[in-house]
């Protein structure tokens, strides 16, 4: 009797072992792409991120062994979570794995928790993540006074000095019912959804490849793949980048950087196009602010003094805010404005020298579509792939640029 009651206890306990076992998540593949897109503000870029959740999942393949998971905010409508399931005829089909009441896709809070979601649902070895939304860089609604607001239309009239008006749309990253993300906060949300780190960040965004974006999440991320332009509203042909997207250690570079040249080609076929993407590596980004600060250092009263048209800026298409300078020539001109400051000849050729290496070591691989729209060609060597802001006094930024990390260049 001792002897049935034995079996029959260790029987029971097996099999809730084996129901324990069954785990309703997907099993740990090596990476989980993570798409985080939304657009709250009723204009038409939702229509288009929908295009690109439809061209993720007809171009899937299991081949890859990976998983993928969006989480999308349209306008007019509440957020979804959304997978990538079979529909048994050797195609995949969206699956709708969760719908969210109405919250704000631009907080903190809650891109930390639907990334957590992500990953409970979808656990990986790795992760990489789209980000997507509009996009002003480091560009926040706060103290940047100047005198232009959206459109082409109204931009004209501000040229031909028919009308003052300001931009009061101003946003770093994302439009939510008028709530943004600043740079502080995208920090903070990518160091707290990802403590272990993420590999890589690709921004459907415009303007994000900025030297003070890069320096702010250069302990959060490895390598990041944005534009330092404005980007087509159609977004990335994301069916022919994905499967560039699932290498890992030393392969993982040399998948990323195949972005840039399919970027590229897809939109310089087309008779009228514009856009620029770069492959960033953030763990160069301290020594490219050190190279930076050798030649910025202590010479604020000199920038000041720039005028707007002394560096190069990068053109513009739908935008007004013609505010985005190119990294390389900005330290092309103060190199050789130090040299005829007095300050021998030879160390601003050898900072320079050390800020161009500094520089080759952060951008891996880049892409410039030319003729850029209808603005002509973005000129070679006044394309670095990475923008930054040249705080002139012809500039009205107030405060809050001074508050940014990579604001410290200009310290001896």
């Amino acid at each position: 009797m001792i002897r049935i009651l034995l079996n029959w206890f260790w029987m029971v306990l097996a099999l809730a072992a084996a129901s324990c076992s069954d785990d309703p998540k997907t099993p740990v593949k090596a990476r989980t792409l993570m798409m985080y897109m939304f657009s709250d503000d009723g204009g038409s870029i939702s229509s288009y991120f929908k295009k690109n959740v439809e061209d993720v999942v007809s171009h899937w393949s299991d081949d890859w062994g990976g998983n993928v998971v969006i989480y999308l905010d349209p306008s007019g409508g509440n957020p979804q979570l959304i997978g990538v399931r079979s529909d048994g005829e050797g195609g995949f089909v969206q699956d709708v794995i969760k719908e969210y009441e109405e919250m704000n896709s631009a907080s903190v809070e809650t891109f930390v928790r639907v990334v957590d979601e992500m990953k409970e649902l979808y656990p990986a070895d790795s992760y990489g993540l789209i980000w997507g939304a509009h996009a002003d860089a480091w560009v926040s609604g706060e103290g940047f006074d100047h005198d232009v607001t959206g459109g082409r239309a109204m931009r004209a009239d501000v040229e031909d000095g028919l009308s003052s008006v300001r931009w009061e749309l101003a946003r770093s990253f994302g439009i939510d019912n008028g709530e943004n993300m600043d740079v502080a906060d995208m920090a903070e949300a990518l160091g707290r959804a990802f403590p272990e780190g993420l590999d890589f960040l690709l921004w459907d965004a415009c303007y994000m490849s900025s030297a003070e974006v890069l320096y702010e999440l250069r302990n959060t991320v490895r390598y990041v793949v944005a534009s330092c332009t404005e980007t087509p509203i159609q977004g990335y042909p994301y069916g022919d980048m994905l499967p560039y997207l699932w290498g890992t250690g030393n392969s993982l570079p040399g998948g990323l950087s195949r972005l840039c040249d399919i970027y590229g080609e897809y939109y310089g076929g087309m008779t009228v196009s514009f856009g620029t993407l770069a492959l960033l590596d953030l763990s160069g980004m301290d020594g490219l602010f050190e190279a930076c600060r050798s030649i910025l250092g202590g010479r604020r009263d000199e920038v000041k003094a720039l005028a707007k048209e002394d560096v190069y800026r990068y053109p513009l298409v739908d935008y007004t805010r013609r505010i985005f300078y190119d990294l390389g020539d900005y330290l092309r001109v103060m190199s050789e404005s130090g040299e005829t400051g007095g300050t021998a000849a030879g160390q601003w050729d050898e900072a320079y020298a050390n800020f161009q290496s500094a520089l080759s070591a952060v951008v891996l691989n880049k892409a410039c579509v030319n003729p850029f729209y209808y603005e002509g060609d973005i000129p070679a060597d006044c394309f670095s792939g990475i923008n930054v802001f040249v705080p002139c006094d012809e500039w009205e930024y107030g405060d809050y640029y001074d508050t940014l990390s990579w604001n410290g260049v200009y310290e001896e």
